[in-house]
């Protein structure tokens, strides 16, 4: 079907669906505007903006203890999870692909501004197989995607492994986090030789005491990669 007849006859029916069914913005509850999904555009221009890698790291680093520190740089788009909660939320539990792989590409944005170094690999926290199972996806690859649609570097899905199966760890302490993450991650044995002497970038959605990225730097610095960085939407 010609292209212009077929937008000529959804058009009508679109009108439709927006005057029955208007959409909203699922953080602000706001009418969208044309063209947007899901979420207003001027949502990101609301929250606070995180500052450079190296404050946001040395900001978290009362939660590690710095001898036990295994990457180097942290990058956030966003500075506070009270500010942009409803958007992780949006991602994780009601499963909008589409916002995260959107705000990974802001924040792919905001890591080409900052980075001093070009990654040779994206690895993504990974979901223990049951997890991902429970979930369906994992919002960290998603969130990677849209960051490497930005750096267009190597993303490498299952580069690390989830060997063990973990209890949330939302109310748990830093020290218990870290117990909790010991010996959960496992290098994928085709990646190993990979990325030995590379520049290695981390994501995921949230940081909160970074036992969880810590973890999997942790596991990568075995395999002598010359540069582990990590990347999250938002601080906690």
């Amino acid at each position: 079907m010609n292209k212009t007849l077929k937008s000529i006859l959804i058009s009508p029916f679109k009108i439709l669906i927006d005057f029955l069914f208007p959409p909203f913005c699922i953080i602000t509850g706001l009418k969208l505007k044309e063209g947007e999904y899901l979420y207003s555009n001027s949502v990101v221009f609301k929250l606070e903006i995180s500052g450079s890698p190296i404050q946001i790291r040395d900001l978290k680093l009362n939660n590690l203890i710095s001898k036990d520190l295994y990457f180097d740089n942290l990058y956030s788009l966003f500075a506070n999870f009270s500010e942009s909660q409803e958007i992780i939320h949006s991602i994780k539990y009601s499963k909008y692909k589409k916002v995260a792989r959107q705000f990974g590409k802001n924040l792919g944005v905001k890591i080409k501004k900052e980075m001093q170094i070009n990654y040779d690999y994206i690895i993504p926290v990974p979901l223990h197989k049951v997890r991902l199972r429970e979930r369906g996806f994992n919002q960290a690859f998603i969130i990677a995607e849209g960051v490497n649609d930005v750096l267009n570097s190597n993303l490498l899905e299952f580069g690390v492994n989830r060997i063990k199966y973990t209890t949330t760890q939302t109310k748990l302490t830093a020290e218990e986090r870290k117990n909790n993450l010991e010996n959960v991650f496992q290098i994928n044995e085709e990646f190993k030789s990979l990325i030995e002497n590379k520049n290695i970038l981390i994501i995921d959605d949230v940081f909160t005491t970074g036992s969880t990225i810590n973890s999997v730097a942790k596991e990568l610095n075995k395999y002598n990669c010359k540069t582990i960085d990590c990347a999250t939407l938002t601080l906690a």
